[in-house]
């Protein structure tokens, strides 16, 4: 049994879980075998009918870092992570998956890279573990980029006052609550990227992200529709710019021409907002994200639309570095039209 030094651990890990008998063990393993041994390891039990209840207290009794709280009603994530981070010890906490794995030096990479940066929150890159056991590394941020995505991932830390003064998860964003912390958090507080890959995200049938049941994709839109909702009453954004917002992370086709008429709004909110303290657009970047969602999205390439921002906002599509862009733009056009 691990002898902790004292009740106050310096880092804390929350492991909120709902039926996780399938990877429980790994998950458990990997924390476990850290190369930095001064933590905690919160499991909050979110009311599992499975054998999990079982599998976490043998680990409890092994070793007395594991903390478990049980919820005695299924309460969903974002409540069980912040049961677990209220519960927490540490100075420094980040918190993991049932399904997900770190490696040995994750606690330790991350810790000294926050020390040594000064941020408040640090996160790194991380390897996709997909259905096929096939593996890709994903490299995290830019920052600047997070309000169009969640560009941080599932590999971090970060001071106990971030989740303190940003009150937690949002439990009515069940789906979107890392996203939206991270988006709150960028507001105020300094991240800080390190570029080491620490952990593992596996991807499976019961991964949200990558469920195709449409009753679960339709509750994940409509999630992410009222995270920007949220997050636009906060930034008082209007809501052409929070619809633009919500369009491009869901890669939902954008209306050009209403885009058009009003990309002066959505360009007057968005130049003001900082993420990290830095400015998070340029309108070019808005004008290259629009670019992009109409060659990705088929029935928007028309020649009318296209015309049509030729028109009035010619700086969407003529860039004197994106030549290629108008060229692939052209050629989509004429293989509709013919």
């Amino acid at each position: 049994m691990f002898n902790s030094p004292s009740n106050s651990p310096i880092i804390s890990i929350i492991l909120p879980v709902y039926n996780g008998e399938p990877f429980i063990n790994e998950a458990i393993e990997s924390i476990l075998n850290q190369v930095f041994k001064d933590f905690e390891l919160i499991i909050v039990n979110d009311a599992s009918t499975d054998n999990t209840e079982k599998i976490i207290n043998e680990y409890a009794q092994k070793d007395n870092r594991i903390r478990i709280i049980t919820n005695e009603v299924n309460k969903k994530l974002p409540a069980s992570l912040n049961i677990g981070h209220k519960a927490a010890r540490g100075k420094w906490l980040t918190w993991t998956s049932d399904d997900n794995i770190v490696r040995k030096k994750y606690l330790i990479e991350l810790y000294n890279a926050i020390l040594k940066s000064g941020a408040d929150i640090v996160f790194s890159d991380f390897t996709i573990l997909g259905f096929d056991n096939t593996t890709r590394k994903k490299i995290s941020g830019p920052i600047e980029n997070l309000l169009f995505g969640n560009t941080i991932g599932a590999s971090f830390l970060y001071h106990k006052e971030v989740f303190e003064q940003l009150r937690g998860y949002d439990e009515e964003l069940f789906s979107v609550e890392d996203y939206d912390f991270w988006l709150r958090a960028a507001l105020n507080f300094k991240f800080h990227h390190l570029k080491k890959d620490l952990y593992i995200y596996r991807r499976h049938e019961g991964s949200i992200s990558t469920s195709v049941n449409t009753k679960k994709r339709d509750f994940f839109i409509r999630q992410v529709n009222n995270m920007y909702k949220k997050l636009g009453i906060q930034l008082n954004l209007n809501d052409n710019t929070i619809n633009f917002l919500s369009d491009i992370h869901l890669s939902h086709p954008i209306d050009i021409k209403n885009y058009v008429r009003n990309e002066h709004i959505i360009w007057n909110d968005l130049k003001h907002v900082t993420l990290n303290g830095i400015s998070c657009c340029t309108l070019k970047k808005i004008r290259d994200l629009v670019k992009i969602n109409w060659l990705k999205n088929k029935e928007q390439q028309s020649i009318n639309t296209f015309l049509y921002a030729l028109l009035y906002k010619p700086g969407i599509f003529l860039q004197i570095r994106n030549k290629r862009d108008i060229i692939l733009s052209l050629k989509l056009l004429l293989k509709n039209i013919i």
